[in-house]
């Protein structure tokens, strides 16, 4: 009975020490924080200021980059944080659909987490939506007129 006593608390020291070393690798042996050669602010701005950049990179020139930047700051609420601007947010978006790229690539490109990056396209998407249903309608909303070709 002695032995099995002893045995028992040996298995739970051995568990706790277990669970002790699953947790320090998990939560306390990380990597070091990348830090990048060009944040991605600075990468969305060195892009913008050069015109054929700019159209490879965001497929589009920088004054309609500007101009849409406006209005969805201006009129559906697009957003920076202190760690993101709306800028960045917008031309992170923008490269990852022109592109097309991969969250893995947008992730090594712009240094940000993929918790961030699909936070922050999903609310310039939320907003170009949001634009989308302001602009695309129909000129005739009862649809009235049958098209030549139906």
């Amino acid at each position: 009975c002695y032995a099995n006593l002893k045995e028992a608390k040996e298995k739970k020291y051995m568990m706790a020490a277990l669970v002790g070393i699953m947790y320090s690798e998990k939560y306390l042996m990380k990597k070091k924080r990348r830090v990048p050669i060009m944040t991605g602010q600075e990468w969305v701005t060195e892009n913008l200021s050069t015109p054929k950049d700019c159209y490879n990179m965001f497929r589009m020139y920088k004054p309609c980059f500007d101009r849409l930047h406006r209005t969805l700051v201006h009129t559906y609420g697009l957003k920076g944080t202190r760690n993101m601007s709306s800028e960045e947010a917008l031309g992170m978006f923008l490269w990852t659909v022109g592109g097309p790229q991969s969250v893995s690539q947008v992730e090594n490109r712009f240094k940000r987490s993929t918790e961030v990056i699909h936070r922050k396209f999903n609310e310039v998407l939320k907003c170009l939506n949001d634009m989308a249903v302001d602009i695309i309608r129909p000129s005739d909303p009862e649809f009235r007129v049958v098209h030549d070709r139906l």
